[in-house]
């Protein structure tokens, strides 16, 4: 008869508590909800940036020329202040400085991204009818012909295999 070991096997009270986590895992739950937190704190500020991403930007630029005589250079500022972009609208802006409007292109690919996260993905379907060039155009018979030899074959490399062992 064999007698019970002292050592290894299974015990009862040993191991992991049910549901119990490694500390790695603790630690990486943690992170991702404070991630999570910290996203949903700036998600109109993130929307916002995507939206303008999507549809292009647009900057005001004020050319002002600095330096006197032969120093005289020229500097292009992007005018960010609300009223001097309006007085330039309305046509109020100094004569001095020689203004210009520069965009940037749309992202197609964040234009995508916001309308499949508001309306959801686009169906796409997937033609699963496999035609080979020229499948049109193969005779019936000539397959089965085809067939027929590949048995053929088969079955002679088969003998050959079995006579040798």
């Amino acid at each position: 008869m064999k007698e019970e070991s002292k050592h290894g096997g299974k015990r009862k009270g040993s191991g992991r508590p049910s549901g119990g986590m490694n500390e790695e895992t603790i630690l990486r739950i943690r992170a991702e909800a404070e991630y999570k937190k910290r996203v949903t704190n700036v998600t109109d500020e993130l929307l916002n940036a995507q939206l303008t991403i999507a549809l292009g930007e647009s900057y005001l630029i004020r050319v002002d020329e600095v330096g006197e005589g032969k120093k005289k250079k020229r500097k292009h500022v992007t005018v960010e202040s609300e009223q001097e972009i309006l007085a330039y609208f309305n046509k109020e802006t100094d004569l001095d400085n020689y203004y210009y409007v520069t965009t940037k292109k749309p992202d197609s690919r964040a234009l995508n991204d916001v309308l499949d996260r508001t309306y959801g993905r686009a169906k796409q379907t997937i033609d699963n009818n496999l035609t080979l060039p020229g499948s049109n155009d193969v005779d019936e018979d000539e397959v089965d012909k085809i067939i027929t030899k590949v048995d053929v074959i088969s079955r002679v490399k088969q003998r050959r295999t079995t006579k040798e062992v």
